[in-house]
């Protein structure tokens, strides 16, 4: 075995303009990979300010507290004697750039900003209306760097484009998000000039039905041109409408050799890999079709820095490393990649997790006492109940694995210092608030059963709301002022107006529930009222306007109604 260097890769739940706290998990990552021996941490993208700021990118306080906060970040101790990468916007020359920034020990080595923008807007994607691609490939300008950080690392200026970082063992090429999914990915030049390591800090959102294709882009990128991929994606949901589900990854020579979960409530995960820099050079050098490129290929600048990924005093720590010594050494002549199998979510697994973890992120930061449901014998407030019970297993697990932030965050909803959830059913019934609400006609009474039952079931709060009488009283009130008499009551067109009626009503007495009935005689917010309808009836407009499958948030308004009724089996 060569000389092995320890890399690591994190998955942070960044929240948009949090300085503080996006500070406070960025050192909390360093500090994991530090404590497990990495030299190197990868960080996601725009990590500092958070991805989904939107239009507050073309603020100028953005970007002056960025710098601020990186500056508290270069001083603390953890990020001492480690490489350091993280995501920022930064003006240069007039231009705004969303950018990568790497430092070592108070120092600014590099920063690298983004070539190829993400403007998929059916996806999300619009930055090209906040920021510039950088075009001058393999050139770097003299960035001056703001007082606030020169005066930290006594440095005026850090090379500015596209660089490569050169450490007294291995180089250090960079991707960012949208690079590594385009034909012209900038890895494949770096790598060509002899980057041995690839890191890419992105803000990628989770794609229905597609949750590996990030794993294979980074199984594809190394398998073509060797070495080891860095792949740092956020997760949560930080004030756009998707959510980021976290799949990070570490990639050698075509394989996944270290993944962090997916679907999940920790706010920090680390996952850091050992890497023998021998079996990248070998693999590399046995591609001859490659090597015949690279003989070739234009040099990139080169920021030169006097440490090394790799410790003499190399001992193993635990983490995932090359085997240098089996069948495969033998036969091939290159050292073993161990393979670590990345979890593939199914298609119903997640359309219950992903919208759940989205859920928890958006209750605990929206300062509301939990969730109102207005419930109806339909396929979909019933798959809305299902989304918001496994949003309350995953936290009861969170709890009982001493996860000590999301116990802070529910006793902060609930209202209660010391409480502690027994239980997913016993914490549904504390944050979920389930509304019956009855017109009294005589076919509802099969459909109140099951409803009923649903609520038992999973535990939630629930209260049935006969609004018959003040719907007749209401009706009856607007006819006689009218002067309709029973024959015009019963025309096609009057009841399609009794119906809408009808629906909006359902909405305004959530509303007032939300705001009223929950509050009284407890510690209890406002509540964040539900909506659920599929996409189908968001576009075909077969929904009342205004109407009950309308509230705050719908956790169902992407899914159109087939894979709804194919991923939850709800209804009796």
């Amino acid at each position: 075995m060569g000389r092995v260097a320890v890399l690591a890769t994190c998955s942070l739940n960044q929240w948009a303009l949090d300085y503080q706290g996006n500070v406070e998990r960025i050192i909390e990552s360093v500090r994991k990979a530090k404590n497990s021996g990495a030299r190197y941490l990868c960080g996601t993208e725009l990590s500092i300010t958070g991805y989904g700021c939107g239009d507050h990118y073309h603020e100028r306080d953005t970007e002056m507290y960025a710098w601020e906060a990186l500056a508290t970040i270069m001083k603390d101790p953890a990020c001492s004697d480690i490489l350091v990468d993280v995501g920022l916007p930064v003006m240069h020359k007039n231009v705004i750039y969303n950018c990568k920034l790497v430092f070592l020990n108070k120092r600014v080595l590099l920063i690298r900003p983004k070539m190829m923008l993400a403007n998929d807007g059916f996806m999300g994607y619009r930055e090209t209306r906040w920021f510039t691609a950088w075009a001058k490939v393999r050139e770097v300008e003299e960035f001056p760097l703001p007082p606030v950080i020169s005066g930290i690392v006594g440095q005026e200026s850090v090379p500015f484009g596209d660089g490569i970082i050169a450490t007294k063992d291995s180089t250090i090429g960079f991707d960012i998000c949208e690079e590594l999914w385009n034909p012209e990915s900038c890895h494949l030049m770096q790598c060509l000039d002899g980057a041995e390591i690839i890191a890419n800090g992105l803000g990628s959102l989770e794609e229905f039905g597609r949750p590996e294709i990030g794993y294979q882009m980074v199984q594809m990128a190394t398998m073509k041109s060797g070495g080891c991929y860095l792949f740092a994606n956020q997760k949560g949901f930080d004030g756009n409408q998707g959510y980021y589900p976290g799949d990070s990854c570490i990639g050698l020579n075509g394989e996944i050799i270290a993944h962090t979960k997916v679907h999940t409530l920790e706010e920090v995960e680390v996952v850091m890999a050992e890497v023998d820099l021998e079996a990248i050079r070998r693999y590399k050098a046995g591609i001859r079709s490659r090597c015949i490129q690279a003989a070739k290929s234009k040099p990139f600048p080169r920021i030169k820095v006097e440490f090394s990924l790799g410790d003499e005093n190399w001992r193993t720590t635990g983490v995932p490393s090359i085997v240098s010594v089996n069948w495969w050494t033998w036969t091939t002549g290159l050292p073993f990649v161990p393979r670590a199998k990345p979890p593939i979510p199914t298609k119903e697994e997640q359309m219950l997790k992903v919208p759940a973890c989205w859920l928890w992120d958006y209750l605990r930061r929206s300062g509301r006492g939990g969730l109102l449901l207005p419930l109806y014998f339909d396929e979909e407030s019933f798959a809305t109940a299902a989304i918001v019970y496994s949003m309350c297993v995953m936290v009861s697990e969170a709890v009982g694995k001493g996860n000590e932030k999301v116990l802070e965050d529910v006793r902060r909803i609930v209202g209660q210092n010391d409480y502690v959830p027994r239980g997913p059913k016993e914490l549904c019934g504390r944050l979920l608030h389930t509304l019956s609400m009855e017109f009294s006609s005589p076919d509802e009474s099969e459909g109140r059963q099951a409803v009923s039952s649903l609520a038992c079931h999973i535990g939630s709060t629930h209260l049935s709301a006969d609004l018959g009488k003040l719907l007749s009283e209401t009706t009856a009130s607007f006819a006689s002022s009218l002067g309709l008499s029973s024959e015009h009551r019963g025309e096609e067109g009057t009841r399609t107006a009794s119906q809408n009626f009808q629906s909006r009503m359902s909405l305004a007495a959530a509303y007032f529930y939300a705001e009223v009935g929950a509050s009284s005689g407890s510690q209890m917010r406002d509540l964040i009222v539900l909506g659920a309808s599929s996409a189908d009836k968001h576009l075909t407009g077969s929904n009342v306007k205004y109407g009950r499958t309308f509230g705050d948030l719908n956790l169902l308004g992407s899914f159109c109604q087939r894979d709804i009724s194919n991923s939850f089996s709800l209804l009796p």
